[in-house]
């Protein structure tokens, strides 16, 4: 956790900005914490915005998508906002998210192998910055974008351009206004979405994965290790409580068709040598391979090695308790909705998205 919470930190200063979460970092306690009731009351604001932003994206694209360049980039950037704003859209305000993270960042691991840990968490900071730089290099493009054709879908811009002709019928000043408007809510709304979705729910499940591979490979008596494991599952009984009804369905439901999306629409921009769409996409559909592939591989292993364990602990198990304690345990699952995570699922995902990725290629 030592890679990560430098990161997590800078995260929290970019949305204490823009006042855009229910929590924030404390630098003296080293923990996360409810922001102030002014800054809970400005972030349903924003969820009323990001709300507002999303329809008139929609509208946009129904009213003003001319070729298959600005449709595929436009459904992928109206799509990509509409998961922020459902990862963003915590009206409970739970504290569960924070509450794992801090308590996670505070243990040093059940007894858990530091190489293991640290390549773990390395490869996660190197996520988290990819994250940080796509929050600001990605509404700068689009900015950008904005700047130079107004009149292009999905931007709210576009929906002040003449229907018929789709020129730009104010000056450069309103449209510098446009571009500045786009930046803040793209920026806003990654960083919101960056919190639930990728600055907590992988590291949350990573944890459980090495705290379960610490478990298969411990020397200890049986009845230890049962002890260990009843720790574990209350463990993952928690995060599941936290992540099944929102954060994790929405990526097992959503992310998917996303990166099918931003991966068809890098294509058609390249195709049509739009180079800044190129570069936009290709960086979405970078971000949320990487986020689906460690978190559906981090929850695969955590089924998977719960069964070898009940498996391979059948044998050590001589007398009456043990193997009563061993038959009340089930193997630990990382669910979405009624549905949990298996060990072939991350492969089945990816498949779906080749699969789907070339379909629209060939309907095109």
């Amino acid at each position: 956790m030592d890679k990560i919470v430098p990161i997590t930190k800078k995260l929290f200063k970019m949305a204490d900005f823009y006042k855009c979460l229910f929590v924030t970092y404390d630098s003296k306690k080293n923990q996360i914490v409810p922001a102030s009731k002014l800054n809970q009351g400005i972030n349903y604001c924003w969820m009323l915005v990001q709300l507002f932003q999303v329809v008139c994206q929609v509208i946009s694209m129904a009213t003003r998508a001319a070729s298959l360049a600005q449709l595929a980039m436009g459904i992928t950037l109206t799509f990509g906002c509409f998961i922020g704003f459902m990862w963003h859209l915590d009206l409970r305000r739970d504290n569960v998210p924070a509450q794992i993270w801090n308590s996670i960042a505070d243990r040093k691991g059940i007894t858990t192998t530091p190489q293991r840990e640290t390549i773990i968490f390395i490869c996660l900071a190197l996520m988290f910055n990819g994250i940080l730089v796509v929050s600001i290099v990605v509404p700068l493009l689009l900015a950008a974008v904005v700047a130079i054709s107004p009149c292009l879908p999905p931007f709210l811009s576009s929906l002040f351009c003449r229907p018929d002709n789709m020129e730009w019928i104010f000056d450069k000043k309103i449209k510098l206004g446009f571009a500045i408007i786009e930046f803040v809510l793209y920026s806003m709304g990654t960083i919101a979405g960056a919190y639930y979705g990728v600055f907590f729910q992988p590291p949350a499940i990573s944890r459980l994965w090495l705290d379960c591979k610490t478990l298969i490979e411990s020397p200890d008596i049986v009845e230890n290790q049962f002890s260990v494991y009843r720790k574990i599952q209350i463990y993952e009984k928690t995060l599941n409580s936290s992540i099944r009804d929102r954060i994790f369905l929405l990526m097992a439901l959503l992310c998917p068709l996303f990166q099918v999306l931003a991966g068809f629409a890098s294509i058609v921009a390249a195709n049509s040598g739009n180079f800044s769409i190129l570069v936009v996409c290709g960086m979405l559909y970078c971000v949320v391979l990487s986020v689906t592939l460690i978190s559906f591989s981090a929850a695969a292993k955590v089924s998977q090695i719960t069964q070898i364990w009940i498996m391979s602990t059948r044998a050590k198990c001589k007398i009456k308790v043990d193997r009563k304690t061993l038959k009340s345990l089930v193997s630990l699952r990382i669910q979405f909705g009624m549905n949990f995570v298996e060990a072939l699922t991350p492969l089945v995902v990816q498949e779906f998205c080749v699969q789907q990725t070339t379909s629209l290629l060939l309907l095109r």
